[in-house]
């Protein structure tokens, strides 16, 4: 044997794993779709037809096979996923087979997801009104198609659907957790389906229907064990609420066309887990709409802790008003980057990123105009020196260390980036123009970042690196 063999021997095929492989991998096949096999060879076939997982998933298009598959799922906890308006095209006799697995294996259904037009699905729905209990039940998935981000659809779902107040009486001693997706429809706000929950998305729920903040707390405090909360269109109609400690959440979304207080309003009432908000980087998107997201540097950038936005926001105030409220809410001491972009700062948003974010090295403004933030710091500096700016002075620039001595933000910033900015005038017509252009404040920046290299002396501040991307 060589050398090269000997350092990296050859990958033995896959025809010698061992069986419990195999069927482990079978079973994931479920998460993707069916996967066709038994034609491989005689042992994937073998291993396959004793996989019970790998048949929980019938085909319901193929009403032929479908007793095949229930046979040979064994006891496994059954997967039913279906489009019932697709299947009504099909045939009645597909509509009906569905109706009838899901009827007659009701304590067998692990995962059900259905999607369908409004009629359709509320039809179907009133047919498994006499459906037995479903105590395997992990994740139940229910997508109204006609419903939209305005709110002019909406259906209630069957409130003691499979049954669930009964199951929950006869597992009292033990709890079995949930994942409730649903889009267009909900359960009534009282019923046993708003409890012990791991995970729950509510989207486009109608406006007759979405809850009070009271009613989405009391789901929330019923579903102590929540690492997931999504709620898209569908924020509460009032504010009044009541603190709710959920420790082990992990992730927060809203989105709503509007009100971009609303939707961070939510956030004055929950207690989240240290764990949760471990986050060092911070975006504030202005544009089109509002976007706040928190997330770790050292994570990929899809992974969100917590994601707040909003289609549109009038007047400008109350974006404002919303950012403030997410800063104020959260614990930001750890946050080292943050990233503003398409933002027009006001007076009192700089003055108060610059007292909650204290701890800032990394400052990135996108698709904006530098000039408030360039103001701000300017009037930080001469509050320092014992000068004041009226434009800043009713928001109070009072920043003071723990000995009492006027401090300025952000005084380990270390790192500028400047992403695509606008430096056009921006003076009404019938003014006269800004004395000083946009493009000589930035010249004058990078030239405040040549002479801090040179001279160790900006007021105590260094700048490390000013990115330009254009």
């Amino acid at each position: 044997m060589g050398d090269s063999e000997a350092q990296n021997p050859p990958i033995p095929p896959i025809s010698t794993l061992p069986p419990e492989i195999l069927l482990d991998i079978f079973a994931l096949c479920l998460v993707v779709g069916w996967l066709n096999i038994p034609k491989v060879n005689r042992l994937w076939r073998n291993i396959a037809l004793e996989c019970s997982e790998l048949w929980s998933a019938p085909i319901l298009t193929r009403l032929k096979w479908t007793p095949i598959f229930l046979a040979r799922s064994k006891m496994a906890a059954l997967v039913i996923r279906a489009d019932v308006k697709r299947l009504g095209r099909r045939s009645l006799v597909a509509r009906e087979g569905l109706q009838d697995v899901v009827l007659q294996n009701a304590s067998r259904l692990g995962i059900l997801q259905l999607r369908s037009p409004q009629d359709d699905l509320a039809e179907f729905l009133d047919d498994l009104e006499s459906a037995d209990a479903a105590p395997r039940l992990r994740c139940l998935e229910i997508v109204n198609t006609t419903a939209n981000h305005v709110g002019t659809a909406g259906l209630w779902l069957p409130q003691d659907l499979f049954r669930k107040t009964e199951t929950m009486e006869g597992s009292s001693g033990t709890r079995s957790h949930l994942r409730l997706h649903l889009e267009g429809c909900t359960f009534p706000w009282g019923s046993a389906w708003n409890s012990n929950l791991t995970h729950l998305h509510l989207e486009y729920i109608g406006l007759d229907q979405r809850p009070t903040m009271e009613q989405l707390l009391a789901v929330l405090v019923a579903s102590p064990a929540l690492k997931t909360l999504t709620l898209i269109h569908c924020s509460p109609n009032t504010f009044d609420g009541f603190p709710v400690a959920l420790p082990q959440l992990a992730a927060l979304s809203t989105i709503r066309s509007s009100y971009a207080a609303t939707c961070a309003h939510i956030l004055k009432f929950l207690i989240v887990p240290p764990f949760a908000t471990t986050y060092d980087t911070v975006w504030i998107i202005h544009r089109d709409g509002f976007a706040y997201s928190l997330n770790d540097s050292a994570r990929p950038w899809w992974f969100r802790r917590f994601k707040i936005e909003g289609r549109s926001c009038q007047p400008y105030h109350s974006l404002c008003n919303a950012t403030l409220r997410l800063i104020d809410t959260l614990d930001v001491n750890c946050v080292t980057r943050l990233h503003l972009n398409g933002m027009q700062g006001t007076a009192l948003i700089w003055v108060r990123l610059g007292q909650r974010l204290k701890n800032v090295r990394a400052l990135h403004l996108h698709k904006t105009i530098p000039a408030e933030w360039l103001d701000f710091l300017l009037t930080q500096t001469m509050f320092v020196l014992g000068l004041t700016h009226w434009n800043y002075q009713a928001y109070g620039l009072y920043h003071r260390d723990e000995d009492g001595r006027p401090e300025r933000a952000w005084v380990g910033l270390q790192h500028l980036g400047l992403h695509n900015l606008d430096l056009g005038e921006v003076s009404p017509p019938n003014l006269p123009p800004i004395p000083v252009s946009r493009s000589e404040l930035l010249r004058a920046l990078l030239w405040a970042r040549r002479d801090v290299r040179r001279k160790r002396a900006f007021i105590g501040r260094e700048w490390r690196d000013v990115f330009l991307f254009y």
